[in-house]
């Protein structure tokens, strides 16, 4: 029970990386809040929490939008009173092609999501941190900010960005008992990623194929993340700040 007491906000956490993150806390006994742009995915999500014993809320979120993100933190404070986690993990491809050719929409849009989006959760969750004594933020980055990839420069980009975010976050709120830190998954099968195996007839020889690449010779699982972010919200990190973790089976060291 390692976050027994804790309430954790974990955006885009309706399906995917997020999904694992909070079912996970909520096995570990933190109250979590269910947050997404997809409200019918976010109450599965709570669905399942709550099923298994845990305890969860859902709040329909736009990370991007300012006024979306203070209804999600006064949400939270109206029925847990308190904010001792956010796991910034909510994210999108963004537009693909290079610089002459991507869509502009595309680029902006993963410039709000993905490193805007942090920024303005964070700004409105740490007045509740502050007021709990503290906290844990984790920030949700990627592989792409050591192996990027031709035609995904706003991916690249808006999570590259989110280096400096995190450091600079971690330094500002140390005074405050505030911990920020970047966790950077390489492959891991989800709805966010299925696209990757979807050029072969057989998923399973996709996954095959991708988790040969990987020194430890697999690609990652959604409980390899939630583990990794159990780490960093939990007071078993309480001397970590401003540190960026790959977890990655390797890759990173190639």
């Amino acid at each position: 029970m390692r976050l027994h007491d804790k309430v954790a906000i974990i955006t885009g956490s309706g399906t995917g990386l997020g999904k694992g993150i909070a079912k996970r806390f909520a096995r570990e006994g933190a109250s979590v809040v269910i947050c997404g742009r997809r409200i019918d995915k976010v109450q599965e999500t709570v669905e399942e929490i709550s099923g298994a014993g845990g305890t969860a809320i859902g709040v329909q979120a736009d990370v991007a939008d300012e006024a979306s993100v203070k209804h999600l933190v006064a949400e939270t404070v109206s029925h847990f009173r308190a904010i001792n986690v956010l796991v910034n993990n909510a994210g999108v491809r963004g537009a693909v092609g290079d610089a002459t050719s991507m869509d502009l929409d595309g680029w902006w849009e993963a410039l709000r999501i993905n490193l805007s989006g942090p920024l303005i959760c964070a700004r409105h969750v740490i007045p509740a941190m502050k007021e709990s004594g503290g906290g844990s933020i984790v920030n949700i980055g990627s592989m792409r900010l050591v192996h990027v990839k031709a035609g995904a420069a706003a991916y690249c980009a808006s999570k590259g960005g989110l280096i400096h975010l995190t450091k600079v976050m971690a330094l500002d709120h140390a005074a405050d008992n505030i911990r920020v830190n970047l966790l950077s998954p390489a492959l891991v099968l989800t709805p966010f990623t299925q696209y990757v195996v979807d050029d072969f007839d057989d998923p399973e020889e996709g996954i095959r194929y991708f988790g040969a690449q990987y020194p430890l010779g697999r690609i990652g699982t959604e409980e390899d993340i939630a583990n990794a972010a159990l780490f960093l919200a939990s007071d078993e990190s309480s001397w970590v700040t401003g540190a960026h973790l790959n977890v990655d089976g390797g890759m990173g060291a190639k």
